[in-house]
């Protein structure tokens, strides 16, 4: 489940980049985003 949440990330972060700066900067921007969301919600639940 996670994997294919990742993968909607980058592939939606990839499309994105395609028009504006590059497939692969956008992919990498969309698994960023992806973590940094997943470290959000991990921090919530540990306090």
């Amino acid at each position: 489940m996670m994997g294919t949440k990742v993968m909607t990330f980058a592939l939606v972060g990839g499309s994105i980049g395609f028009f504006l700066d590059g497939v692969m900067v956008g992919a990498l921007v969309g698994v960023l985003m992806y973590i940094s969301i997943q470290l959000e919600e991990y921090l919530k639940q540990r306090n």
